[in-house]
């Protein structure tokens, strides 16, 4: 929590939070601690220890009057009180992703026959992904990939640095800072993104997945899209991802046909259990 202070706060300027320039010459860009401490209505001192990560706990009142002392949005806010708990102890080191050795993750989407869908982890790793998905051929939706590393990696399109910063925000935002895997994610980030992730890394932003555009597929293949994020109660840390398209465009035409031969292979597949008992799984 400490280093998120401070990093923080060293993107705001003055200016932002309508401070009084005073003369003489400033040292640091962002503002002072004092200037937080100040804004937020505790004393300094109480402000370094926070920062120096020697404060106890901080109560929700002063959480709160600190993000709004440093201008965080909602999810931000949010982010801050799980950084204070994860300081505090009250969530297990490098908590391992259940979800990815959950099958009933699997079925929920194959059952979705009428539009694309993947399931991510609180890494970004995908880890289930429905045939629909699979016809797009885009790697982004193949399960192991890692859903952050793919939309950095998309330099061939004037939108992808707006994809690439939602992935680097929903990163920090959902995963254990504390893990092994987070950990390795933001490695290969590094190795792919170079400057830029560096950049785009140290603004600190932290955001749920949020539904919007999304471009996948490269050339004549494609796919201009839209994305709806939903939480998977049963499976902490899980997020269905669903892929859909405004009405009478190319891409609604194209997943109309593929929602078509999907539920054909469906019914000839129930066609050949029904006809030929020794295809039934042993148990059955």
């Amino acid at each position: 929590m400490g280093t998120y202070l401070r990093d923080r706060r060293q993107l705001l300027r003055p200016a932002d939070v309508n401070l009084r320039l005073y003369p003489g010459r400033r040292r640091v860009a962002g503002l002072r601690r004092e200037e937080v401490a100040e804004l937020a209505g505790i004393s300094p001192e109480y402000y370094v220890r926070l920062e120096q990560g020697r404060g106890h706990q901080p109560s929700a009142q002063v959480l709160g009057a600190l993000g709004r002392a440093l201008q965080l949005g909602p999810d931000a806010r949010a982010y801050l009180r799980r950084l204070a708990r994860l300081d505090a102890g009250e969530t297990p080191a490098d908590q391992p992703p259940t979800c990815a050795r959950d099958r009933s993750l699997t079925a929920l989407v194959d059952v979705l026959t009428f539009l694309p869908a993947v399931v991510v982890d609180r890494n970004q790793d995908v880890v289930a992904a429905n045939g629909m998905a699979a016809r797009i051929c885009d790697p982004a939706l193949a399960v192991g990939a890692n859903a952050a590393v793919e939309a950095f990696s998309r330099r061939d399109d004037a939108r992808w640095e707006r994809g690439a910063a939602a992935a680097l925000a929903a990163l920090r935002f959902h995963a254990d800072p504390r893990g092994r895997r987070f950990a390795e994610v933001v490695d290969e980030l590094s190795d792919v993104g170079g400057a830029r992730f560096a950049e785009l890394w140290a603004r600190h932003e932290a955001r749920r997945l949020t539904p919007g555009p999304v471009v996948l597929g490269t050339g004549q293949e494609r796919w201009e899209l839209r994305l709806q994020p939903l939480d998977v109660p049963a499976c902490p840390g899980a997020t269905l991802l669903l892929l859909s398209a405004p009405p009478g465009t190319r891409e609604a035409h194209e997943l109309g046909r593929m929602a078509a031969a999907e539920r054909r292979a469906d019914l000839t597949a129930d066609t050949d259990l029904a006809t030929d008992p020794a295809r039934l799984p042993v148990g059955t």
